[in-house]
């Protein structure tokens, strides 16, 4: 795959910017140069920096890129074109490309051995670089029969509204899982209304809107302007783009309540009220919540979602403190047991104190495992606890 950037020169300081993010873009300042035949040889990731004029929109339309990306404000028409905020947005959309073209060739492969009794020498090669074993001695039929398992095994599809309790990190790390092994359109919901971190998981510089509004500074947030639009009547569903940070084709955040002393005026219908709106544009809702039982949006969150996932880090005191909670909620907010899960999250690479068979033996089937580990290792326990309550949701549905 190839990357480039049309831009005049002028442009250089967004062409700088660009190439920090991804060294190996090439800069394109004619794009009378591009013909199709390399295109169809090596695809191609056109950037669109600078306005083209409509007699380079129409070459650019005529050609079949991978992806056209461009910024907003940019004319451009084609196909596959994703409109960017900023230069930011850009590595997870490249990201995203890649995987859209390893999957496109998977599938041309099997589509070709499905229709020959003969495998090339080519298609053997990707074949075994791609399952990690030779090829001779198995059928195709067994070869694509591993490949659609581990497909379907990696795919997430839980849809509806989850409330994560105790973390901030762990939800982010969650959230990031789902975006990425899912086709779901994610939202993770900042709703620890006294701990805000989702600005700082994500890297997210400015933790204001893009929307101009008598709400300024720390309270320009987007469950404060969310709300603020519900209890005026006003445009929610066409400003809700500018309310979030994208962090992924897949994945936006809504940040939360910076301000302390916004905390008791806030109005638990009116969070109804947001939720319902938001899972009208999301399939799936992710509402990072405080441990705290009589917390007006945890308590809305743990009885409206299908599963509520309680965080317990790695420590006597927190998983004593999660279990009294759970406890609490089954008598006095009359919450099934059903709902409830745990596990363990180890933060960094440390390894954990906590035995599987103590945490099974305090929350018993709740318990659904633990996330340590390095960054791909982890990812993986992550994705094997999200299959895990992907089944529970199926199972109370």
């Amino acid at each position: 795959m190839k990357i480039i950037a049309y831009a005049r020169p002028e442009q250089n300081d967004i062409l700088l910017e660009l190439r920090s993010l991804t060294p190996d873009i090439e800069t394109l300042h004619n794009i009378h140069r591009l013909k199709q035949e390399d295109l169809l040889d090596t695809p191609h990731v056109l950037i669109i920096i600078s306005q083209p004029t409509h007699k380079e929109q129409k070459i650019i339309s005529e050609l079949i890129f991978l992806k056209i990306i461009k910024f907003e404000g940019i004319r451009s028409e084609g196909f596959a074109v994703v409109v960017v905020d900023n230069a930011g947005d850009l590595e997870a959309i490249i990201k995203n490309a890649e995987k859209e073209l390893k999957d496109r060739i998977r599938s041309n492969y099997k589509k070709s051995i499905e229709t020959t009794q003969v495998l090339t020498d080519e298609e053997k090669h990707y074949l075994e670089k791609l399952s990690g074993e030779r090829t001779e001695g198995k059928t195709r039929e067994n070869l694509f029969k591993k490949f659609n398992k581990e497909r379907v095994t990696n795919e997430l599809e839980i849809r509806g509204q989850l409330t994560i309790l105790g973390s901030g990190e762990a939800a982010a790390e969650i959230a990031k899982v789902f975006s990425t092994y899912g086709k779901m359109k994610v939202l993770l919901l900042d709703g620890n209304l006294l701990i805000p971190s989702m600005d700082v998981h994500f890297n997210i510089q400015n933790i204001q809107t893009r929307i101009d509004s008598h709400l300024k500074g720390i309270d320009n947030t987007g469950i404060n302007i969310g709300l603020d639009a519900i209890a005026k009547n006003a445009d929610f569903d066409s400003n809700l783009k500018k309310m979030v940070h994208r962090i992924n084709p897949r994945l936006d955040v809504m940040l939360g309540n910076y301000n302390l002393y916004n905390y008791e005026h806030y109005d638990t219908i009116e969070f109804k009220v947001l939720l319902d709106k938001l899972k009208m544009h999301y399939d799936l809702i992710i509402l990072s919540a405080s441990q705290m039982p009589y917390d007006s949006l945890t308590l809305l969150g743990l009885h409206h979602s299908k599963i509520n996932i309680f965080i317990c880090e790695n420590s006597e005191v927190n998983i004593r403190y999660c279990n009294n909670i759970i406890e609490i909620l089954k008598s006095k907010q009359n919450i099934s047991d059903i709902k409830f899960l745990s596990l363990l999250y180890v933060n960094g690479n440390h390894n954990s104190g906590i035995s599987d068979n103590l945490m099974k033996g305090i929350f018993g089937k709740m318990y659904v495992g633990r996330l340590e580990g390095k960054s791909r290792k982890r990812t993986k326990r992550t994705l094997s606890i999200l299959k895990k309550v992907e089944e529970r949701c199926e199972r109370w549905d």
